[in-house]
């Protein structure tokens, strides 16, 4: 009977990750045809006009996938951060961590909060970045331990924000402690 239950429990955790799979893969495939000439009309497309049409897409996509649509917030943010449009990747962030608060994952949510803070603390908001992770290494340290890379994540990025804001013995002890946490 246990064997059972815990056969069954994986079936559907693999079935479920099927299923965001291909959620994901035909959101993004979607995503892509938008640059096909046949769709696009002859326009040509820049890869952040295609992103700005996705972001809008799933205003309204997904809504009855929540983990999926949460995931694909989180992704689109990241795209954006790393073309150095936190403006956008924002509320993008703060979306998928509204969808993963009310799904009660707290790994995903930790992961989200944590590029949150980083997000802000890039665009100056240094109360709102210290805010996201505090509550990220919250998290972490709940579900994770405080003996593992994605806390170390979290520690180093909060060390970050304190000495942006001048709380430099705070922010060395921070790095140190984060320091011997990946090594």
């Amino acid at each position: 009977t246990v064997q059972s239950a815990r056969v069954a429990r994986a079936r559907d955790r693999a079935e479920q990750a099927l299923r965001r799979a291909e959620a994901v893969n035909r959101f993004l495939v979607g995503m892509f045809q938008q640059a096909d000439p046949r769709f696009a009309l002859g326009a040509s497309l820049t890869a952040e006009q295609m992103l700005e049409r996705a972001s809008k897409k799933l205003e309204t996509d997904l809504r009855e996938q929540p983990d999926v649509r949460a995931d694909l917030l989180f992704a689109l943010g990241g795209v954006y951060k790393q073309l150095g449009r936190y403006d956008l990747a924002e509320p993008l962030h703060v979306d998928a961590a509204t969808l993963l608060r009310s799904l009660d994952t707290p790994r995903q949510l930790a992961e989200v909060l944590d590029q949150l803070g980083d997000v802000r603390r890039l665009q100056g908001n240094l109360p709102g970045a210290l805010a996201s992770l505090e509550e990220a290494l919250a998290l972490r340290a709940r579900t994770l331990g405080t003996r593992n890379y994605d806390y170390a994540e979290s520690l180093n990025n909060l060390g970050l924000v304190l000495y942006a804001q001048g709380r430099y013995a705070e922010a060395e002890r921070i790095q140190r402690e984060s320091v011997a946490t990946w090594e």
